[in-house]
């Protein structure tokens, strides 16, 4: 196990987050650029839907503890999120995304206006499908990509592949921003996904919509500072639930909130073996909950 030695010399140092979510990026589609940044490490979603894992990754806690259940409900008042911390806070996205009303309605405030200490939250939907960025934003642009693409997998793949090269771009350009300020020492980066994809491993099945399987479940997640450790760190799993709780660590602040996550750093430096699972439940049509673990070491097995 390695012990992330660079983290640990910054708990309580480290003034901002920046955290930037690609959409529907599975685990073994992460760009391997990010290893030449940070570490990289698999993480479980909490879920394949992303209101559900955003609002895991917001409150450090496991569905159905924080009741979000779809775009319609948001986290109960009562929860405290990371946009509740004590320095300035920004989620980006699009401003008519109802991930908006999901987060409670966060400020939306460019990185390069935010002041300093901060968190800033963006999601990235590059990699969400439609993956041709000509089909996004008109008329039925989903059915009509997912018709061209019918009968070539190939093209399904080669057009996921250059929408993780759009996000990773974009993901970059923020890193600028940062070093434009004068801010990547002072601010730790964690890149991850919500959940996965499935690109017809699985017969007819597309995307994230079902079944739960191990393209859907696991996630990369990279942390990214000049100090961090570098490359990809084996035989570890990390869970959504774990980011909360280590922003808080790494900040220095002593809060009285509960998750039900671990910090990133101790689950490394400590040698923590985690267990997490994914859950996911939809109306309408039929009526589907289903339940997946994922177990460190148990890694490719759905239980």
């Amino acid at each position: 196990m390695a012990e992330p030695r660079g983290l640990l010399s910054l708990q309580g140092k480290v003034k901002n987050f920046v955290i930037f979510i690609a959409d529907s990026l599975r685990y073994d589609y992460y760009p391997k650029e990010l290893e030449d940044y940070g570490f990289v490490v698999k993480c479980i979603a909490q879920s394949i839907f992303t209101p559900v894992s955003l609002a895991s990754i917001a409150t450090g806690l496991n569905p159905p503890r924080h009741m979000v259940k779809d775009f319609s409900t948001s986290i109960p008042s009562t929860i405290p999120t990371i946009f509740d911390l004590p320095i300035n806070v920004s989620y980006w996205d699009h401003p008519y995304d109802p991930l908006y009303r999901v987060l409670r309605r966060p400020p939306r405030i460019p990185l390069e206006k935010l002041d300093e200490p901060f968190i800033y939250v963006e999601r990235c939907d590059e990699t969400h499908v439609p993956y041709d960025p000509k089909f996004k934003g008109i008329p039925h642009g989903y059915r009509k990509y997912v018709w061209s693409i019918r009968w070539s997998k190939n093209r399904l793949i080669s057009d996921y592949a250059k929408a993780v090269e759009r996000a990773y771009q974009i993901f970059l350009e923020r890193l600028n921003t940062l070093k434009k300020r004068g801010m990547l020492d002072r601010t730790l980066v964690i890149f991850l996904s919500d959940h996965g994809e499935i690109l017809a491993e699985y017969g007819g099945f597309l995307f994230h919509k079902f079944p739960l399987v191990p393209e859907t479940i696991y996630v990369p997640l990279a942390i990214i500072h000049p100090n961090a450790e570098r490359g990809f760190i084996k035989n570890v799993v990390i869970r959504h639930v774990d980011v909360f709780p280590t922003m808080i660590q790494m900040l220095g602040l002593k809060l009285p909130i509960l998750t039900e996550g671990l910090s990133i750093v101790d689950i490394l430096s400590k040698g923590i073996e985690v267990y997490g699972f994914n859950w996911y439940k939809r109306y309408g049509g039929f009526r589907i909950t289903t339940f997946g673990v994922g177990i460190k070491m148990v890694m490719e097995l759905l239980l």
